[in-house]
């Protein structure tokens, strides 16, 4: 019998490198604005793109069957988008820990987290980023305006503060006219911790460290 060549390295994988329960996947989904990934313990919502309708929705039905005893993690890499829909995402975030549920927010090596993804990421009570993950800010703009709106602003680092972003890194980037004039401000995950900005619970190592795997000889058939 001739055994498919695919069906051999998945049965030799098993044999040589088995994998722990909590990292046993059991479901994947691919949506428009979220991945889904749920394993024994844990179920992470990637979302890796714009924040844009139907994004909260998605999320909300990702996790309509979701067992008390897992961890949620969302993995962020987003340049923002849309304020509205954002502020759907955290009102669910603010759902599942009043139920009870340990929710995390993550940023890995590399990636980044601006505008409207900020008060997401800052939405979870434990905030984990990497040391080279890529922070954006800027003033809330109104219209087709690009002058940053005060009002606005003010409104949404009022939030951002009531879920621990601290009031020195608030007027260090109105100091430094980050969200009053038209533009960017990029700053790295260092950089904020450095800052005591308040938004980063714990950074995650620099140096991904990985398993030497040396693949088992593979006879002919």
């Amino acid at each position: 019998m001739i055994v498919p060549m695919n069906i051999l390295l998945l049965l030799l994988g098993l044999i040589f490198f088995p994998r722990s329960a909590s990292a046993t996947l059991l479901y994947r989904s691919v949506g428009i604005n979220f991945t889904v990934i749920e394993k024994v313990t844990e179920i992470t919502l990637e979302l890796h793109d714009v924040i844009q309708h139907p994004a909260a929705r998605e999320f909300e039905d990702s996790l309509a069957f979701l067992k008390k005893n897992k961890e949620v993690i969302i993995d962020l890499s987003s340049g923002g988008g849309s304020v509205e829909e954002g502020h759907k995402i955290i009102a669910f975030v603010d759902k599942l820990k009043a139920q009870g549920l340990k929710v995390k927010t993550r940023i890995q090596n590399g990636r980044m987290c601006g505008s409207m993804c900020v008060p997401i990421f800052l939405s979870a009570d434990i905030r984990e980023a990497s040391p080279t993950s890529a922070f954006m800010f800027h003033g809330v703009t109104t219209g087709w305006s690009t002058k940053p709106n005060k009002q606005s602003t003010d409104e949404l680092f009022f939030y951002m503060k009531s879920r621990g972003l601290s009031e020195s890194f608030e007027n260090y980037l109105w100091h430094e006219e980050a969200l009053s004039a038209p533009g960017e401000y990029w700053l790295t995950g260092s950089e904020l911790m450095e800052l005591h900005s308040g938004i980063i619970t714990r950074l995650t190592e620099r140096h991904i460290r990985k398993k030497s795997v040396t693949m088992p000889f593979i006879p002919k058939l």
